[in-house]
């Protein structure tokens, strides 16, 4: 995920323990202003649930995802969770930013 952060300024944050993961995003990576929690909760609703992938989100703003896979998540389902947020994010990034 951190790779990840350093191409998607969406990311404004990763932090957790092990596989318990909150990636937390805002609209501008140097104000760390949030992004709208309910724009968020309908990509969790909508794209993301849509492609098989449940996620929460929470935060004190609503503008973290949490990640909580189970400890005997096989690699190749992990790689392709983190394809899915990837893709969702770059894929409503204007909307996510409005």
């Amino acid at each position: 995920m951190a790779e990840v952060q350093k191409s998607n300024e969406l990311i404004g944050d990763i932090r957790g323990f092990g596989l318990l993961q909150a990636i937390e995003l805002v609209k501008n990576p140097s104000t760390k202003e949030p992004i709208n929690a309910g724009k968020l909760f309908g990509l969790i609703s909508g794209p993301i649930a849509s492609r098989g992938l449940w996620l929460v989100n929470c935060g004190r703003y609503g503008n973290v995802l949490r990640f909580m896979p189970p400890l005997t998540i096989a690699h190749d389902h992990f790689k392709n969770a983190i394809e899915i947020i990837v893709d969702v994010l770059n894929e409503h990034k204007d909307d996510l930013c409005e």
